[in-house]
């Protein structure tokens, strides 16, 4: 059986997870601009319909996470003309440092192939901000997803935006283009 509503309810739980909360409004950097910057790239995500089949039997289970955990979801999908994308919501992401916050990602195969591999790396100048390797995600089937989780911030991460990408390999077909999203780390608070 589909649940073609398990898809849409997934990206809203993620773009939900990556709001700021009401105090940081008031916090420098935060407040009603940082908002708008990023209700802007949120809209540009919810544009693409990838409302696709998800199997009844895959199924998320929640990582234990602590309340300051981010989550991102990737979502790997054929859009109505039938070309291979990638979808992260949300694509662009605040991180504080001072809270030793960490990065969930939920990958979700919606193509009829399986993923063969996905790899979430950090590819800008500055390097990898977040302890710990980065993040392969292998064989997922038609349908499936997985999870993994980044560690903290590391000490030595300076404030600014980090780019990563997400690739990913098909076992038939081709392969979507990579995706760039970024995360912004701001040390203070």
């Amino acid at each position: 059986m589909k649940k073609p509503f398990f898809l849409p309810l997934v990206v809203a739980v993620a773009l939900t997870a990556g709001c700021p909360d009401p105090a940081s409004n008031n916090a420098p950097g935060g407040g009603n601009a940082a908002k708008n910057a990023s209700d802007g790239n949120r809209v540009s995500t919810q544009d693409v319909n990838v409302n696709a089949n998800v199997n009844a039997d895959q199924t998320v289970s929640p990582v234990a996470a602590n309340k300051e955990d981010k989550t991102v979801v990737v979502v790997v999908f054929d859009d109505a003309s039938g070309k291979r994308m990638i979808l992260a919501a949300p694509d662009k992401l605040q991180l504080r440092a001072a809270r030793n916050e960490r990065l969930d990602f939920i990958v979700v195969n919606n193509l009829d192939d399986v993923l063969t591999n996905l790899k979430i790396e950090f590819t800008g100048s500055n390097g990898n901000p977040m302890e710990g390797v980065d993040l392969d995600f292998s064989n997922i089937p038609a349908g499936g997803s997985q999870q993994g989780r980044t560690g903290k911030i590391r000490d030595t991460a300076t404030a600014g935006s980090y780019k990563y990408a997400v690739s990913t390999n098909v076992a038939a077909g081709p392969s979507p283009t990579p995706l760039d999203p970024e995360i912004i780390i701001n040390r203070d608070r």
